[in-house]
């Protein structure tokens, strides 16, 4: 997990650097800080591990009292700000995918990874789903991560 973590924040600030160089809008670059800001929350949240799973009662129960360890604590904060940061980043890189005609198959991808993240994340908080909630945080954060394959920038985008 450690090593998913990391490499994933590796490719994520990448994928970043790779869209600030391409897309020269304002709002590619504030994109492309989000994603950096992911990438390197998910580095954090990857060497900062949980002691527990807080979806099991106990454990729930230890978080709850204050027993849990610093970095469980820096695990859970950071990973709040990698998910607003994972949804934020695809609704503003949308608009600059919509001004440029190579880039603008992607723009409706995006707003839907977005708006989708966004619903998911709202349910997991809520825990509506009980003993499921940790399969609906899987499903969030993949929705987050996924790439559309079919819906790719035209040749000589970069």
């Amino acid at each position: 997990m450690i090593t998913g973590f990391v490499l994933l924040g590796v490719g994520t600030v990448a994928l970043a650097a790779g869209l600030a160089s391409t897309l020269r809008y304002p709002s590619a670059v504030i994109g492309s800080i989000l994603l950096v800001i992911a990438g390197i929350g998910l580095m954090v949240a990857g060497l900062a591990r949980n002691d527990c799973s807080s979806e099991l009662p106990a454990c729930a129960a230890r978080v709850d009292a204050g027993e849990v360890s610093w970095h469980d604590k820096v695990h859970d904060n950071v990973s709040l700000i990698i998910f607003l940061a994972l949804i934020a980043a695809p609704l503003v890189l949308a608009r600059a995918f919509g001004r440029d005609d190579r880039w603008r198959p992607l723009r409706a991808y995006s707003i839907v990874t977005g708006l989708l993240g966004f619903a998911l994340l709202v349910l997991y908080v809520i825990a509506p789903a009980g003993t499921w909630n940790g399969l609906v945080q899987r499903i969030f954060v993949s929705v987050l991560v996924s790439v559309d394959r079919r819906t790719r920038p035209s040749a000589g985008s970069g």
